[in-house]
Formats: C-alpha cells, structure tokens, sequence
C-alpha cells in the first residue's frame, strides 16, 4: 500500500521507490528523502504489507517451521511499478 509520495521540486524527473526497514513504516524513509535532496524527484514510500506484532510492518512474514510469505509484497512492488511506467 503507498501511504505516501513527496516530490521534490515542481516536476519530477525520475522516481524513487523507497522501501522501510524491519519495523518501519511509510514514514520511515521521509528523513532520507530531505537528507539526499535529489532534485525533481518523486519518491514513493509505500508501506510494507505484513503488520508486526510489537510494531511496525515487514516486508515478510513467516518462520522457517511454517513458511516465508512475501508475495504481497512483490505483488504492491509490481503495482507501484506498473503504475509509474504509465
């Protein structure tokens, strides 16, 4: 799910997927966004698929006794794409 997109400048350029870590969220990466100042860029936060029991999202979900899921998150990776080719 993309929660959220800052661009930088008035028109953008190119794109910038971003992705959060272990835990994180679609503000996560904001910081990062200000400290590189790449100019006339769009950057897509979007927010990891598999909400975290203490906190956060993950981009997997799952244990070695019971299976890796991560399917969600290729599928949301492949719409985000998709889209900005558009």
């Amino acid at each position: 799910m993309i929660k959220k997109i800052i661009h930088t400048g008035d028109f953008y350029r190119q794109s910038i997927i971003a992705l959060h870590g272990w835990t994180g969220d679609e503000g996560s990466m904001e910081p990062i966004t200000k400290a590189i100042r790449v100019p006339n860029t769009r950057w897509i936060l979007p927010q990891a698929p598999y909400p975290l029991e203490q906190k956060g999202f993950s981009w997997f979900s799952g244990s070695g006794e019971s299976g890796w899921k991560f399917q969600k998150s290729f599928n949301l990776l492949d719409k985000i794409i998709e889209r900005e080719r558009e």
